[in-house]
Order: structure tokens, then C-alpha cells, then sequence
């Protein structure tokens, strides 16, 4: 097992070198080919190599964190062979005219290989490398990077960019609107319909290219994912079926986890599939038939059908600190629930006691150190503690 990550770590290492190579030699060679001065060609090679290392770091920043768009281990490494690629093609594009530029759809592409975050860097860095060897105004540069942010954030929410038509639109209009700023600001003086032709078909190729991507997503991701966990989280799911009929006190602890952490997931915009599976199954070393030792657990979840990222929550339950929001989310609604129905047993009143409870649970969390890797601002945690004092009905239920 060592050696097989030894040779992975040298492979990584291998790769990024060869990265960075390819990024030199693209901006040297063609820098050198247009008569640049010694001084722009390190210029250039500086701040290219510097974005190049920036999306690397920031790629492994967000696999770490578990802020891939989709978070299965594949999709880092094809995040970087896909920039490996990309790089080649950027600097193609520096020949070109500026309103022929596919960008939107690279930081799109760059997005859904990887994270927002590094989509951005990444983009960035290809972005400069176009403007440098076109000798472009810093003004192109400026919309065109607008053009991707913006492409970014429309296709970067799981449950909503690639279910319908909204994002492409919108993508589209801003896509029309800042060509047409390109146009206007750096297409030279008076107005010809031949100069609208290439931002026309610009525009017409970005929409086919974002369709095909969409409906490329949609079958190949997001579609069997959604298949799966609705195959999982049911409570009719053949593991839920058996803990019902064998261990119904479990099943109704499973249950009640599962209410707390599809709300928690709201609240803090969190993967619903995955909160709701790890209400479901936190537990399930506990459950009758599987195997309470972790080196047979993977395994027996695989079998079952649990997407990767599910049976990573499951083994990582109780551990802190916490790698995602979705671990926080599963370990706090666990700990509530098991206090609550620990009072319901002794025969106090929950309803009365829960208040407290909350506070207790919220307090010894925050002054954790469990919460240190998470993305969770001051004023999200402080209004964890109404949305939970909310759910003060459904103790009827228990």
C-alpha cells in the first residue's frame, strides 16, 4: 500500500513538472517568436508560471477540503490534464481574433473538472496567456474574465445548474452581452457586418458547446447519482427494511437523524443527498448484518450501492476534525438525537429541556477545535441555534 502511494506521489509530481514545463516553453518560445524583449519574456514567463502553480495549489486545496464539484477521485487528476491541454490551446488563441475567444466555456469546463476556486485561477492564467501573445488591451482581459466568473457561479450548484434551461440562458445573454462590450470598447472605428460575424458565431458555438456539456453532465453525473441515492435514501431501502424488522429502535434513531440533518443541510446549502444518507447510515456498523470492523465496512457498503462520498462519511463518523460541512451536520445531529432520546427514556420532559440542550450541544462544538477546516462564518453558526430551536415541534414525534 505504501508503495502504491509512493508511485502515485511520483507520478503527481511528474505530472506537475511536466505542467510546468509545457506552461515555459508555450510563453518562451512564442514570446521569443514575436520579437519580445528579454525582460517582457520573463515578465510573462513569472506570471504565467505563478498562475499555473496558484490552480495547481488551489486544486489540491479544494480536493483536500472536499469542495470538488464532484468529489470523486478521478476528477482531480482529469482537472489537470484537461489545463495540461488547455494551455496549448490558450496560446493558439492568442493568434485569433479577440472576439473569437471560447472562454466562458473553459472556466465552465475548468468548474466542473474541479471547484469554483480553482476554475477562476486556472481560467485566469489561461486567459493571460491569450492576451500576452495577442498584445491585447488589459480591458479584454478584464470582460473576459467577468464572462467566466459569472460562468462559474451559474454552473457550479448541484442541484439546480444542470437541471434546466435558466443557467444556459443566462450564461448566454451575459456571454452576448460582454461581446458586444468587446466589440464595442476594442473592435476599432465604424461599424461593418462582417465585424459582427465572428463574436455571432463565437456566441452560437458557446451555446452548442454549454448544451452539449449540460447534457453531458446530466447523463454521465449527475443523473445515475441521483439514481443511486434515491435507491439508498428510502426508508423502504432494503437495509432501512431489515433495521426496521430487526432493530426498530434503530431504524427510529436513523429517522430522526435523517429529519435534523436534511435541515442543518438546507441552512448551510449542503449536499441534501449526502446529508440525508449520513442521517440514514451514520450508524451502520450498528445495523443487523453489517460488519462492525471498518476494514469490512467499505467493502459491505460498496456492495450496497453507496456513492464514494457516502461511504467516505460513513468511516470518517465521530472523527473530528471535521473534513465537510455534511460530517458536522451528521456528528451534531447524532449527538442531539441520542441526548434527546436518552431524556425521553428517563422520562423528562423534552420539550422543556431542549432549549438548553442546544445551547449545550452548539457551545462545546464552537470551543472544539473540530470546526477548524470548514467554511462556516460567525453568522452562520450563531443562527445554527434558531434554525435547531425550530425544530421544537417534531419533538412531539419522539
Amino acid at each position: 500500500m505504501s508503495a502504491m502511494r509512493t508511485d502515485r506521489k511520483n507520478t503527481e509530481i511528474l505530472f506537475h513538472f511536466l505542467l510546468i514545463a509545457e506552461a515555459l516553453l508555450l510563453v518562451a518560445g512564442f514570446s521569443y517568436y514575436m520579437h519580445c524583449s528579454w525582460a517582457e519574456i520573463v515578465r510573462r514567463i513569472s506570471i504565467i508560471l505563478t498562475s499555473v502553480l496558484l490552480f495547481l495549489f488551489v486544486l489540491e486545496q479544494e480536493s483536500r477540503r472536499g469542495l470538488l464539484l464532484f468529489p470523486e477521485k478521478n476528477v482531480r487528476r482529469s482537472g489537470r490534464l484537461l489545463y495540461l491541454l488547455l494551455l496549448p490551446v490558450s496560446a493558439g488563441l492568442g493568434f485569433l481574433p479577440e472576439t473569437a475567444w471560447p472562454y466562458p466555456v473553459i472556466f465552465t469546463l475548468l468548474a466542473i473538472l474541479g471547484g469554483p476556486l480553482s476554475a477562476v485561477c486556472g481560467g485566469m492564467g489561461l486567459l493571460m496567456m491569450s492576451v500576452f501573445l495577442s498584445s491585447a488591451a488589459p480591458g479584454v482581459f478584464c470582460l473576459y474574465f467577468l464572462a467566466g466568473v459569472f460562468s462559474v457561479m451559474l454552473f457550479t450548484d448541484l442541484e439546480h445548474a444542470f437541471s434546466g434551461f435558466g443557467s444556459l440562458l443566462a450564461q448566454t445573454l451575459l456571454t452576448a452581452f460582454f461581446l458586444a462590450c468587446l466589440l464595442f470598447f476594442y473592435g476599432g472605428s465604424g461599424f461593418t457586418p462582417e465585424r459582427v460575424v465572428i463574436p455571432v458565431s463565437n456566441l452560437l458555438i458557446n451555446l452548442i458547446l454549454m448544451v452539449i456539456l449540460v447534457r453531458r453532465i446530466n447523463l454521465s453525473c449527475l443523473e445515475p447519482r441521483k439514481k443511486a441515492y434515491s435507491r439508498i435514501n428510502d426508508q423502504t431501502a432494503p437495509l432501512m427494511e431489515r433495521c426496521h424488522d430487526e432493530a426498530p429502535d434503530l431504524y427510529l434513531r436513523a429517522i430522526h437523524v435523517s429529519h435534523f440533518t436534511v435541515r442543518l443541510g438546507e441552512y448551510f446549502g449542503a449536499d441534501p443527498y449526502l446529508c440525508k444518507g449520513g442521517g440514514y447510515y451514520s450508524r451502520l456498523k450498528s445495523f443487523p448484518g453489517a460488519p462492525d470492523k471498518e476494514a469490512e465496512l467499505g467493502g459491505y457498503m460498496e456492495k450496497a450501492g453507496f456513492p464514494e462520498e457516502l461511504r467516505s462519511l460513513v468511516l470518517r463518523e465521530g472523527s473530528a476534525p471535521y473534513e465537510t460541512t455534511e460530517q458536522m451536520i451528521v456528528d451534531l445531529s447524532n449527538r442531539l438525537v441520542d441526548d434527546i432520546l436518552k431524556l425521553k427514556d428517563a422520562g423528562k420532559d423534552i420539550t422543556a429541556l431542549y432549549p438548553a440542550l442546544v445551547h449545550h450541544h452548539l457551545k462545546e462544538l464552537y470551543l472544539s477545535d473540530a470546526l477548524g477546516r470548514l467554511h462556516i462564518s460567525f453568522s452562520q453558526f450563531a443562527g445554527l441555534e434558531d434554525v435547531l430551536l425550530a425544530e421544537k415541534k417534531y419533538l412531539m414525534i419522539l
